[in-house]
């Protein structure tokens, strides 16, 4: 590949990028032909390398070869294209071309001593058509951030390189669509190989492990896997989860824990809602208002989400206790904003009818009133 690559780069105007590749070549044990070496330019690369990289055997038979003869035939080599590129490598190494796109890829973000905007223009010449979950890795450290690597993905993207469909690569996707920054660094820092993501037995031994620990983010993006690999029957695990954010008032998570449990049909058990009445209403005295938390900015209106939790686990089949939505009701009531929501509850729980005492008669009355819930829950603001 030092041939083929290198006769390319001497085109380059910036001799430092160009001993970088050098450099990175030599280290990898790729090392340029007798006649290769011969070119002036490659001669230059050693020099400006004093001589550390250059072989002693090369040292010894490098002045039998004429410059400008060996000059001449490397010149002789035509514009790498993908193609071209991807049958070389194949058969200099043996490899397939998904193998060179992510093993390979991922020394070269692992090189300091390449710039990773410099890595990332290389990707078009080396043919590398899409990202595997190494290079993906490796390319989020050297990006150093969130913010940094959603925008290198940016330019990635453009270049018409796409993310592998591995279970880490839609993970790392999918994250950065969402903007989870806690759950994408916790990703990027795990011990786990990137590719015992897509391992189904292994992911439910871990996640066993993480619930028992209470170690929630781990167990999220382990549920989050899990899905993505269609294994779908993990609700009481996603409760569990729901129920550790809870206790940790992390409405962020909470009101996107819920939001991806609704659209896997995941109904919410009695437990998690009565975790919801406990620990995400603020404390309200009797017959007063609750008080509203003037503090950092909330992710959900503890109120309208709880609410909405109650309507979507009575319409998957779960019976609410009467108790949760009592005291909802109240709640409203004391708000003046009780007569639309008692009808919402009403239709959806036959027994709440009796706690709020709404006559479903009048619901073409107060039709035109809308709380702003719509029919798919709004969980967070």
């Amino acid at each position: 590949m030092y041939d083929a690559f290198m006769t390319e780069m001497l085109k380059c105007e910036d001799e430092e990028i160009i001993l970088s590749w050098h450099r990175f070549f030599i280290k990898d044990g790729d090392k340029p032909s007798l006649e290769m070496a011969a070119t002036p330019g490659i001669r230059r690369l050693y020099e400006m390398d004093n001589g550390g990289s250059l072989p002693a055997r090369l040292r010894k038979r490098i002045d039998k070869f004429e410059s400008a003869r060996a000059k001449e035939e490397i010149l002789q080599h035509l514009p790498l294209t993908r193609a071209k590129m991807s049958t070389i490598v194949g058969d200099v190494h043996g490899i397939k071309q998904k193998e060179l796109g992510d093993n390979f890829v991922a020394k070269m973000f692992a090189t300091r001593a390449f710039p990773l905007d410099m890595v990332i223009k290389g990707l078009e010449f080396f043919g590398i058509e899409k990202l595997g979950p190494l290079a993906l890795r490796e390319m989020a450290l050297r990006a150093g951030s969130f913010v940094e690597f959603s925008n290198k993905l940016t330019v990635v993207e453009a270049k018409g390189i796409v993310l592998d469909t591995s279970v880490y690569g839609r993970l790392v996707q999918k994250l950065t669509m969402d903007g989870s920054v806690q759950l994408f660094d916790t990703l990027i820092q795990s011990d786990q190989h990137p590719e015992s993501y897509g391992d189904i037995e292994t992911q439910e031994l871990l996640l066993v492990d993480f619930l028992e620990k209470e170690d929630w983010l781990n167990a999220h993006l382990t549920l989050m896997g899990l899905s993505l690999s269609g294994q779908n029957g993990h609700a009481r695990a996603w409760n569990r989860l729901l129920q550790g954010y809870i206790k940790q008032h992390d409405f962020r998570a909470i009101a996107r824990t819920a939001q991806q449990m609704q659209a896997a049909n995941m109904a919410f058990t009695k437990r998690t809602l009565t975790f919801m009445h406990r620990y995400v209403l603020p404390v309200r005295r009797i017959g007063r208002a609750p008080e509203v938390s003037t503090g950092k900015p909330q992710w959900l209106e503890p109120l309208q989400f709880t609410t909405n939790a109650f309507i979507y686990a009575a319409q998957c089949g779960v019976a609410v206790n009467p108790l949760l939505w009592k005291e909802n009701l109240k709640r409203y009531e004391l708000l003046r904003e009780g007569a639309a929501t008692s009808v919402q509850v009403a239709r959806a729980h036959p027994r709440a009818k009796r706690s709020a005492a709404v006559d479903l008669q009048q619901t073409d009355a107060i039709s035109a009133f809308r709380l702003g819930v719509p029919a798919s829950m709004a969980w967070g603001q």
